[in-house]
């Protein structure tokens, strides 16, 4: 979100090299990288860990959400905060008290954006992790073993993997409905 609002609001040189390399990490094939990532999450002692795993997912994501946080930040009128500042509020103020109510549909959006995307990780599950922090994707692929397919296994294992998707977006329905009616109504939902 931090990063998003700096780089919509801020001039800072190579702004637009910057931008293109932030999106160019979603850019990248997964497999065009595998090796590295082994290599040092081997090293630094972070392969077949959910710590490794937490880490590659983040930095795998976190150049999207910037990139869509920074087009929802677009949309608000940089006025707002030159109102708050004429009256003596903070940078921090304008942002927490304004502009960050205003996008909090944005921010449920690519906070569901990026669960998906976790959530649904497989190809770092299955080339960073052996045994302990398998993802369920991995896990649900080992069902169609040597001796055939267990459909009745995957079936099951996909239910459950779909469930928490289902439950985050319910958890988050509200803020996603207000932020979609706040720019139309011009006031909270």
């Amino acid at each position: 979100t931090l990063a998003g609002y700096a780089a919509s609001r801020f001039n800072f040189v190579a702004k637009g090299d910057f931008m293109f390399f932030v999106l160019s990490t979603r850019m990248i094939p997964p497999v065009a990288v595998m090796v590295f990532y082994h290599q040092m999450f081997s090293s630094l002692g972070l392969a077949d860990t959910w710590t490794g795993m937490i880490m590659i997912t983040t930095f795998i994501n976190v150049g999207l959400a910037t990139w869509i946080m920074k087009g929802f930040f677009d949309g608000v009128p940089t006025e707002v905060e030159a109102i708050a500042l004429m009256n003596g509020y903070s940078r921090w103020y304008a942002f927490r008290h304004l502009v960050l109510p205003m996008v909090r549909g944005g921010v449920a959006a690519t906070a569901g954006f990026s669960f998906i995307f976790a959530w649904n990780e497989f190809a770092f599950g299955s080339i960073l992790t052996t045994t302990e922090a398998k993802t369920l994707p991995v896990r649900i692929s080992a069902a169609a073993g040597s001796t055939g397919i267990e459909w009745t296994q995957i079936f099951a294992a996909g239910t459950v993997l779909v469930i928490p998707v289902i439950l985050f977006f319910y958890l988050i329905r509200r803020h996603l409905l207000m932020g979609m009616t706040f720019g139309v109504l011009g006031k909270k939902g």
